[in-house]
């Protein structure tokens, strides 16, 4: 029996052509960002638990402008082609990220030609979840 093929494709820096996640935090977050990365980089800080704690500092009033944000955000050239030859062959293309589910598909409800989502043509998008009822984002993916 062979194999059933997948792709899989990290978000920040590989379908979009910046880290449009990590901008997100030092546009909104700029004070705790600027103390919290150097210690993730440094690894005495888990990404986990940075991300959460710089996500979690955001006011959820701010979630239009996050949305507002990855509007602006394009996708890295050939994506479309390469979505169109996974398609001819069968193969599943599923997003893979650290960042925000909504902002994965905010960017990719954009892209692709004249309009035409390029959203309803991944497979599956593992990402982070945000609450925005409370006064903060809150994390709900684990």
């Amino acid at each position: 029996m062979k194999p059933k093929r997948v792709v899989f494709c990290d978000f920040d820096g590989t379908i979009t052509a910046q880290e449009t996640f990590v901008g997100m935090l030092k546009e909104f977050a700029p004070d705790l960002c600027q103390q919290l990365m150097p210690k993730m980089y440094a690894r005495q800080l888990t990404l986990r638990a940075g991300v959460r704690q710089i996500l979690e500092s955001i006011p959820s009033a701010l979630y239009p402008e996050i949305l507002a944000y990855s509007q602006s955000q394009p996708t890295r050239p050939g994506l479309e082609q390469l979505i169109d030859f996974l398609d001819s062959q069968g193969v599943p293309f599923i997003v893979v990220s650290g960042g925000l589910r909504v902002m994965v598909e905010t960017v990719l409800s954009q892209a692709g030609k004249e309009g035409d989502s390029l959203l309803g043509r991944v497979a599956a998008i593992y990402a982070v979840d945000v609450e925005t009822t409370d006064e903060f984002l809150r994390v709900k993916s684990e």
